[in-house]
């Protein structure tokens, strides 16, 4: 009993995530700021643009 119930709502949390997953929109303007390897720091504007379902392009 226990163990169908919990197959049950592992099913439900992964229909659950897949279908949020869907509908979540990478593209948009961001601010980066980093550390380069050598210890300088580094900052600006990064632009993500959709190319494809499944591609970007990031300027």
């Amino acid at each position: 009993m226990i163990k169908k119930l919990l197959t049950a709502c592992l099913f439900t949390t992964v229909l659950s995530i897949s279908a949020h997953a869907e509908n979540v929109s990478i593209g948009g303007n961001y601010k980066v700021e980093g550390t380069n390897i050598n210890g300088t720091t580094y900052s600006g504007d990064a632009t993500i643009s959709l190319t494809s379902e499944t591609t970007c392009e990031i300027h």
